[in-house]
C-alpha cells in the first residue's frame, strides 16, 4: 500500500505504522521490480516466486552459477519461464585491470548480467578507483 496510497495505517503482530508515507511513488507497475539477495533454499524459492532478479553478495562465481541454476529450477516448478536475471555486488574489489576483467568474465560465464562494486574508501581514493574503472576496465567492453 505504501506504493499506491497517500498514507498507510497498519497494526499487526509485528509492526505498527501510523500515517506512513512513501514518496516518490514507484513508476513500475504493478510494483517496482523486486531483487532478492538471498542464498538459502527457502528464500531462493520465495525469490523465484516473487522476484524479478537475484543479486547476492560475497559469493564465488561457482556458487553464483549454482544459485542461478537452482532459481531456474524453482521457477520451472512454479510454472514460470526459467530465465533468471542476475546481478552481483562485489565487496572486495579487484586490485588490477586484469583481475577485474577476469572476475567480470567469470561471473558473466556463471550467468550474471550486472556487476557492481561496493567500495568503502575515503572520498579521494574512491574517486581514483572510479576513474580507474572508467578509464581502464570499462573500455574493454
Amino acid at each position: 500500500w505504501l506504493w499506491t496510497e497517500k498514507t498507510v495505517n497498519h497494526q499487526g503482530d509485528y509492526f505498527l505504522s501510523k500515517d506512513a508515507q512513501l514518496e516518490p511513488k514507484p513508476i513500475g507497475k504493478p510494483h517496482p521490480q523486486m531483487w532478492f539477495g538471498v542464498r538459502g533454499p527457502r528464500m531462493m524459492k520465495l525469490a523465484a516466486e516473487y522476484g524479478e532478479a537475484w543479486i547476492p553478495t560475497m559469493i564465488t562465481p561457482e556458487e553464483y552459477k549454482d544459485g542461478m541454476h537452482r532459481l531456474s529450477e524453482f521457477k520451472q516448478e512454479l510454472g514460470k519461464p526459467p530465465d533468471v536475471y542476475g546481478a552481483i555486488q562485489i565487496y572486495e574489489p579487484p586490485q588490477s585491470t586484469d583481475e577485474a576483467l577476469k572476475d567480470i568474465d567469470l561471473f558473466a560465464e556463471a550467468g550474471c548480467q550486472e556487476y557492481g562494486i561496493v567500495w568503502s574508501y575515503p572520498q579521494d581514493e574512491g574517486i581514483k578507483r572510479i576513474e580507474w574503472i572508467a578509464n581502464e576496465v570499462m573500455p574493454k567492453f
